[in-house]
This record gives structure tokens, C-alpha cells and sequence, in this order.
């Protein structure tokens, strides 16, 4: 006849999970900013940002049918997307200077645009531009066609490729 013993219990306990654990959150502190530090994934992501934000100002001036103004702080950490419907606040307000993620990206140039960016009411914009963002040395340049407002990015590493409006 056989006896039945209770066979070891096999698995993890509950200190082994906690040290597993601290050892992924003390790796992850120091890999994500060492990631998101390198020019070419922060300048990237910023810049692809910044071309869906204007994607965004453009179909809102279509879809309102009036002016929308893309307006840049002069110290290049900010913008804000203003469609200037009476009582509202910004329709969109970025500030690079207080997302972790951004920090150190500026607009260090907007040519063709004047004070501001704007796209008209079918979604175009008459001027053109070229809004340069720069970070540790790096810079992505995105440029805005006159009349068709169709957007690039030079320099891009993402692959990006803007699908239109």
C-alpha cells in the first residue's frame, strides 16, 4: 500500500517576486531617461509632435471654416494653437520646458512665418514655413508647402511621412 506525503510546494514566494521587482524598477530608473536622452529619439518624438499639433490646427481651421493661429514663445519652449473662438482658452498649449520627456527642446527658428503660423480656412497656409527644433546640438527642420500646407520633416530617423490632410 502506498502512504501519501504531501509533496514540497515549488513555486515563487512572496520575497522572491518583491527582489524580482526591485531589481526591475532600479534598472528602469536608470535605462528610460538614458533612452528618452538620446537626441535622436527626444528631438524625433518632439518634432513628430509638433507636425501632428499642426495637423491638428490645420483640420480644426477647415473643419470651423476660419483662421487658425499657431503663435511660438519667444524663448522657443512653447506654443499654442489659438482658434479663436470667443470665451474659450487655446485649443492646444505645448510647453517642452515642463514634460520631462521634452526638456531641452526648442524651437530655435520659425522662417517664413512672421509672428505666427496660420493655416486658413480650407486648411492651407499662403506663407509656408520652416520651424527649426533643436536639442543637445541636434536639429530637425519641419517644413510647411506653401498653399498645400503638406509637412516634413528634415533629417527625420523615424521614417516619418506625413499622410496629408
Amino acid at each position: 500500500m502506498r502512504t501519501l506525503h504531501p509533496s514540497p510546494r515549488s513555486g515563487f514566494t512572496l520575497t522572491d517576486l518583491i527582489i524580482a521587482l526591485a531589481t526591475i524598477a532600479i534598472v528602469a530608473a536608470f535605462a528610460v531617461p538614458a533612452f528618452f536622452n538620446r537626441s535622436e529619439v527626444t528631438l524625433e518624438n518632439a518634432a513628430v509632435l509638433l507636425v501632428k499639433d499642426l495637423r491638428a490646427a490645420q483640420n480644426r481651421a477647415a473643419y470651423l471654416d476660419r483662421d487658425i493661429r499657431v503663435r511660438f514663445a519667444e524663448d522657443g519652449t512653447k506654443y499654442w494653437i489659438d482658434d479663436g473662438l470667443p470665451g474659450e482658452e487655446d485649443f492646444l498649449e505645448r510647453d517642452y520646458s515642463v514634460d520631462a520627456v521634452f526638456r531641452g527642446v526648442r524651437v530655435e527658428e520659425i522662417a517664413g512665418a512672421g509672428e505666427g503660423l496660420v493655416f486658413e480656412r480650407r486648411g492651407t497656409t499662403p506663407q509656408g514655413a520652416r520651424i527649426t527644433l533643436t536639442y543637445e546640438g541636434d536639429e530637425r527642420i519641419i517644413v510647411i508647402e506653401k498653399d498645400t500646407g503638406r509637412m516634413s520633416i528634415v533629417g527625420t530617423t523615424s521614417g516619418f511621412a506625413d499622410p496629408g490632410y
